[in-house]
């Protein structure tokens, strides 16, 4: 397989379980509109995934600009450093 498609058909695959624990949720509590964020959110194909597919719910998703979506990895790594 080529890597492109990897990557690929993993953020597609991380998309899937975002969009079905959202839609349960959104379901569940009667939400009609949310907020993704994160270093995930920045993604384009999952964006455009979770967009698509919550509106065709008549979900509609907000997404910050992708320079706001940022990982809190780097921090969590600097703690365990430091620890």
């Amino acid at each position: 397989y080529r890597i492109e498609d990897i990557f690929v058909t993993l953020f597609y695959t991380m998309a899937y379980f975002i969009y079905k624990i959202t839609i349960n949720s959104c379901l569940k509590y009667k939400i009609d509109t949310v907020l993704l964020t994160g270093g995930v959110s920045s993604n384009k194909i999952m964006r455009e995934y979770l967009k698509t597919k919550l509106g065709k719910e008549n979900i509609i998703a907000f997404f910050p600009k992708r320079g706001l979506c940022t990982d809190n990895g780097i921090g969590i790594a600097y703690i365990g450093k430091e620890k």
